[in-house]
This record gives structure tokens, sequence and C-alpha cells, in this order.
């Protein structure tokens, strides 16, 4: 789309913005720095294609892995703080801003805006970050050449505008004040929010502090049969238990606000030790070992909460005694030679990652946290490593060890922290492992 009416400053009536569309954009990307771009526009644009090559590198998510950590692996304190992504305005369409900040300490903010006409306008400045103030002393506006194949280097000027100051006060609000210098843009303040931000480089506003005097509380028992070695996961705000030994087709659902069961139509399959997902309106189950009847000709399945009918993914890969994740879109699940297998359930394509870290992970954990996936865990034997990917850079590293090994375990993810608890330890003598454990974002250990 292309915003067109709107005027800048005090004189912006959202009745006048028109939205028109513009065409398509694709963009291919060849690698980490090269991408090609096709465009449809309309005929005064035309269509084509052109190479481009990356101009800038964000901090905290270039190609290389390049991540502030922690001397144990963990994401630092001072690489969760990620303003980078775009910010707008609610009540004024069309217009915004998109932050970069690179890993030198400056920023670049691009303001897309109106004229004073009611056409187009782009910004561009750089400064540097001081806390969470970033002053551009110079923000310059372009103007003078065209789109396409007249577009003239030589005409380009990049003109004075005027002044951005801009403070962030937490990761998802800001206050802006400008002031220009150009004929006919005036001066003000704006109260932006974060509209999106950038996969891989979470934003924190404080980091969590080291819990105590925690008690745990009974809610309502699942239905008979029991379930053990099942899968669980969440969608909306509700629990779904997924087979197991003991009810091994039984698909259930936990109501917080009620704290009451609900059982959903059985599942196509009967499944232990098996992985799911919830997504985009649907719960996916995935692998685990054949138990009972069904079908058990593909390994995996996603249930239309809108429908209520299952219906088969046989894309999905058979995995085993491990669990699921999501993150950028992705289900990212666990198996027990340590891999993940990656979904993507909008193209329905499957992509093996490997783990570098040679470590057999039966029975461990899989969890999204603060953009990467952490496989925690696991046997044989029982073992306190955990592994990282960070799907950004699609490198794995090793993270923060537990400090109790451990099997078929729990595992959550509670806003800035991980919770783990229980499990089963079978070498050096069976027993049931009961302790909890729990890490908080930017720390370097994990709180017993």
């Amino acid at each position: 789309y292309r915003p067109l009416g709107g005027r800048f400053g005090a004189g912006f009536d959202p009745a006048q913005v028109n939205l028109q569309n513009w065409g398509t954009l694709e963009l291919v990307f060849d690698h980490c720095n090269a991408h090609t771009l096709n465009w449809s526009g309309p005929p005064e644009f035309g269509s084509g294609s052109r190479a481009m090559t990356r101009l800038s590198t964000l901090d905290e998510v270039d190609c290389a892995g390049g991540r502030k950590l922690t001397a144990q692996g963990s994401r630092a304190a001072e690489g969760l703080r990620s303003r980078s992504g775009t910010w707008y305005v609610p009540e004024r369409s069309g217009e915004g801003w998109v932050v970069e900040e690179l890993a030198d300490g400056r920023s670049i903010v691009y303001w897309f805006t109106y004229t004073p006409d009611g056409q187009q306008a782009w910004t561009i400045g750089s400064g540097v970050r001081d806390g969470n103030r970033l002053l551009i002393a110079d923000n310059r506006i372009t103007r003078g050449t065209r789109f396409g194949a007249d577009f003239n280097a030589a005409q380009v000027e990049l003109l004075p505008w005027g002044t951005l100051d801009i403070e962030f006060a937490q990761c998802g609000q800001a206050s802006l004040s400008y002031a220009a210098s150009l004929p006919g843009y005036d001066s003000g303040s704006r109260a932006p929010v974060r509209l999106s931000r950038i996969a891989g480089a979470p934003c924190v506003d404080a980091m969590p502090a080291a819990v105590s005097g925690l008690s745990w509380v009974e809610r309502a028992a699942t239905p008979s049969r029991a379930q053990s070695e099942l899968a669980v996961t969440t969608l909306d705000g509700a629990l779904y238990a997924l087979g197991g030994f003991g009810a091994p087709r039984a698909f259930r659902r936990y109501d917080r606000s009620s704290n009451s069961w609900s059982s959903l139509p059985d599942l196509p399959a009967g499944r232990d030790h098996l992985a799911s997902f919830a997504i985009d309106g649907g719960i996916y189950m995935v692998g685990g070992s054949p138990n009972g009847d069904g079908d058990q000709t593909v390994a995996g399945f996603r249930f239309d909460l809108a429908s209520g009918q299952w219906e088969s993914r046989p894309e999905l890969e058979w995995m085993y005694a491990s669990h699921a994740a999501l993150a950028h879109g992705h289900a990212y699940i666990g198996s027990s030679d340590g891999s993940l297998q990656q979904y993507d359930p909008q193209h329905r394509r499957v992509r093996r990652q490997f783990s570098t870290i040679a470590e057999e992970r039966d029975h461990a954990q899989v969890v999204s946290f603060l953009d990467e996936i952490w496989v925690i865990s696991g046997r044989t034997p029982e073992r306190a490593t955990v592994a990282i990917y960070d799907p950004v850079s699609e490198q794995w590293r090793a993270g923060p060890r537990i400090a109790r090994g451990r099997g078929g375990f729990a595992a959550a993810v509670v806003g800035q922290r991980i919770v783990i608890a229980g499990g089963e330890v079978l070498t050096g003598g069976q027993y049931v492992e009961p302790s909890t454990e729990i890490y908080n974002a930017g720390a370097t250990t994990w709180q017993p």
C-alpha cells in the first residue's frame, strides 16, 4: 500500500488518508547479505527486479551469531534491550518510524511520513545511543530523483530537515520530540508505541529477580483414566493434554478460570511419548510411540479448533520422548538424538537442525526462551547440560547447566523465567527427582 493525503504535523487528518493499493513486492534471499527484489506496481512504477546488498547489520541479530552472552552461554542482560523494529502512533495512519540499532552504539531512524501537501516523505538520521535516549541532531529528508529506470544518482538531495529526540521509556513505549528547520514542517511531539520487533532481538524492561517463598497448589485432576508420558501444549490460555500411557487416544482441555477439564475428540492414533504444539487455531500432535489403534502410518496430525476435526500432516517426521516449542512462526520439535525438527506450518515444510553438541537428549525438555530454543537435560545418562539453538544464525551453543540432571520432567516458560520441576533418574539408582529449578533472564546460573 501507498499512503497519500495526510498532512505533516498538526494539520494531520486521518479522514484524508488514502491507502492506495500499490502492487506486490517479492524478496528472494540468496544469503544473509544479498537478495533479489522483484516488484509489480502501478503503470507509473512498472515492474522489474533489482539485486540488493545489505546496508546495515542490526545489533544482536547478525547472521554470524554475534550475541552478548554470559560466560555460561545465556544471553546477557545488556543484550536484552533492543528497540529495533517499527514504531507508530495508532491514530496517525501511514506514518511511523523504523529503528535500527547497530552494534557500534549508533541507531538509524527512518521516519516515513507526509509532506505538508499530502505526498509521501521519508527522513533519515543517525545518532549515538545514550542509555534510553537517542538524539539525532542532523535529520535529513531526500528528494530529487525518480523511481526505476529514470533514477539518476546525481539528482539525489539530502536536505537538512531538523532534529529528533527519542526517549525509550519502556520496551514498547517511547516519547519523541522533533524540531523542523525545513519550511512547511513544524515542531512537536509524539508518543510512539512499538508496532513490531526484530526476531532474535528481544527486549526485557527489567531483569527478573530471584524468587523465594514459592509453593505448589493442586488443581483439578484429569478425568479417568490418568495419563503419563503424554504431551501438553497451550493455546489462548487453555492447556491441552494429549495421549500417553493409560489413555493413549485421550485429548483433554483444561480451563484455568473454571479449574475444570473437558474431553475433546479422540486422537486419530494412540500414542505415548509424543510431542505437541499449538499455532494458528490448531493443536498439533507429532511422533511418539504407537500405542493401540488408529492411523499409525503418519507421524503428525492437526486438530482444527474451529471445525473440531483432525487432519493428517504427513510431512511431519517421527520423534520419540521429547517436546516442542514455537519461535518466529515455526515449531521446533525435539528428538532423542538432540536434533530439532523445524516445521513451517504455513508452507508445511520440515528442516532438520542437527545439534553440534554431541549429546543424547532422550526424555529432554524443549522450550522457547528469549527468541531461542533451549533443549534441557535428558539422558542417557541423565545430564545437567543445556543446548541452545539460535534460529537467526542457525547455530548451536552450550547454555547454563542445571543443578541436578534428570529426564522425563516438566518445563515451562513463565514471563522472563524458565521453570523445570520433577523428573526421573535411572542411572546409578532409580528414583524420582523432587527438585524445582528456575532460570531468570540475564542470570548466569539456575536458581534452586
